[in-house]
């Protein structure tokens, strides 16, 4: 397969509209797609998002517990039920997005790092944004009270 070209559609914030002309067989055929960046394909390695699988360590004899947040999500029109996630900011490194979001979103210390996925793409048929799984033991800090978002 051959990329043609891509034209972009929508000039947006944070996620535009592309079509993606390419060649195949000699037929050419056109893909509509959302990205985040230019519309170009990511180099190796690129994540634009880490999705947090945390567990909760539990004081004293209580069980560690998994940590998941419900969301108001406008394209749904609903709550869901959803790890908590976010995006990279320029340069950061995967640990630090992850650390940075955990606290964000449910106000949890990120303790220790388990294991990071490679990139993954949840709907590639859809957007090109890459995230990784990173799976994590947290820990709330003396005196935590959960005060999420509007939305959460």
């Amino acid at each position: 397969m051959e990329i043609v070209r891509t034209e972009k559609l929508t000039n947006e914030r944070w996620v535009n509209l592309f079509v993606r002309v390419f060649r195949q067989d000699g037929q050419e055929g056109r893909w509509s797609f959302a990205s985040r960046g230019d519309g170009t394909p990511p180099p190796a390695g690129h994540f634009d998002a880490v999705v947090i699988v945390p567990i909760l360590l539990g004081k004293g004899r209580a069980k560690p517990r998994l940590v998941m947040l419900r969301e108001y999500r406008a394209p749904v029109g609903d709550y869901i039920y959803a790890f908590p996630a976010g995006l990279s900011e320029k340069g950061e490194s995967i640990e630090t997005t992850a650390r940075r979001e955990l606290k964000e979103e449910t106000g949890l210390d990120l303790v220790e790092v388990k294991h990071v996925s490679p990139a993954i793409y949840s709907s590639a048929g859809m957007i090109d944004e890459a995230a990784v799984m990173v799976f994590v033991t947290a820990r709330a800090a003396d005196g935590y009270k959960a005060s999420p978002e509007g939305a959460e």
